[in-house]
């Protein structure tokens, strides 16, 4: 139903370059993955394969797609061989993270829901001894089966495959909710005080809420594949709703009963922090990109002072390692609706980190670079950037 087109370029520079010149073939784009650093000899280069999903900003059911048909193949390879494949081979199911070309390919302005491939640690990265004997021509073989039947899935889809796709995003995910309530529960049953009580149920009903709002976007997402699948997403979105329902009602029960048995009959709000400056800020202002894709961060580095780019590297070296990841979500759910606060909000959810004043201060030094734009909430007009 659908071309595979196969790209070999430069990393990252290519994949800006061929997206520029041909920005009319997107909206065709159904969905990528990424082969990084795929074949390798486990033991020789100490390594793990993983499947990084895209990011949460693009949801989609790409991630799940190609899960479902590693598990497959894993199971049908340990059927002939007689053995538990699964121990044998080093594997992970991993969040975004970037550095490659799906972080392009990924972007919400771009569209392409894009998983990655990748064999990492790798001892020997980017060293000499990156050599031919370190790669392992049954692990190849994998990898090539693994993302030859995901484009021919993606390629063939249908009304079958979306229904079938729909129902694995919603058993896949009802999973990770149940199993998230229960850890809420043992928390909370472990609480030796309301305050921690009522931020577990907060914290619960927040992430909660998110991971349904995400899934209900993947589950969109199959329209992709059979533009008949409205009615679809909405009776799947209707289970991930009642899902959503029953597990927050397990842990606001045991929160509450926990309660009593502390001696308190209503459970505390969690204290909020709204009267931080950068907070008061971000608040009330709407970012909105002028570009298309992810900011490539080292050529706008490049064009300041000395001063400017140091003082940007010292800045890096403080957020620490994550803050790569961090800073490219942030560009991701900047939509133009969303305020600074509400990103920053959304950073936190996928990825457990607090980035707040870097965000801002990020954000604002786009707005000075001239990519970005700053505007009062329900306003039109720019803010002043000191």
């Amino acid at each position: 139903k659908h071309g595979i087109r196969f790209l070999w370029m430069p990393e990252m520079t290519g994949t800006f370059a061929y997206l520029s010149t041909f920005e009319d073939r997107l909206p065709r784009m159904i969905a990528g993955v990424n082969l990084d650093m795929v074949g390798q000899d486990q033991d020789r280069c100490h390594s793990t394969f993983n499947i990084e999903q895209p990011p949460e900003a693009m949801a989609s059911f790409a991630p799940v797609l190609l899960a479902r048909l590693w598990d497959g193949l894993i199971l049908l390879e340990a059927d002939s061989s007689h053995s538990s494949l699964s121990g044998a081979v080093r594997h992970a199911v991993t969040p975004f993270s970037g550095g490659s070309d799906h972080y392009i390919l990924s972007d919400p302005t771009v569209g392409v829901p894009t998983p990655m491939l990748i064999q990492w640690p790798d001892r020997f990265y980017h060293t000499s001894e990156d050599t031919l004997d370190k790669v392992d021509p049954v692990m190849l073989a994998r990898i090539g089966s693994l993302a030859a039947g995901y484009a021919y899935a993606v390629a063939c889809a249908g009304e079958n495959e979306a229904t079938w796709l729909g129902h694995e995003i919603v058993a896949h995910h009802t999973c990770q909710l149940t199993q998230h309530a229960q850890k809420t529960i043992n928390d909370a049953l472990a609480a030796t005080d309301a305050e921690e009580l009522g931020r577990l149920a907060h914290k619960m009903r927040e992430a909660a809420g998110y991971r349904v709002d995400r899934d209900k976007a993947a589950l969109e997402s199959l329209l992709r594949l059979w533009p008949g699948a409205s009615e679809l997403t909405r009776e799947l979105g209707q289970h991930l709703d009642e899902a959503f329902r029953r597990e927050q009602g397990r842990v606001e029960a045991v929160c509450r009963q926990r309660g009593r048995s502390l001696g308190v009959d209503d459970l505390p709000q969690p204290a909020t922090h709204g009267d931080d400056p950068w907070q008061q800020l971000a608040g009330h202002v709407i970012p909105r990109r002028l570009y298309r894709g992810p900011m490539a961060f080292l050529s706008i580095i490049d064009e300041g002072s000395p001063e400017e780019r140091d003082a940007l590297w010292n800045a890096v070296r403080k957020a620490g390692r994550e803050w790569f990841t961090a800073r490219t979500l942030a560009e991701y759910w900047i939509d133009g609706q969303r305020t600074l606060s509400e990103i920053v909000k959304l950073v936190q959810l996928e990825t457990g980190q607090a980035y707040g004043p870097e965000i801002l201060a990020y954000c604002q030094f786009l707005a000075v670079k001239g990519v970005l734009t700053l505007h009062p909430k329900n306003q039109t007009t720019e803010v002043s950037i000191a």
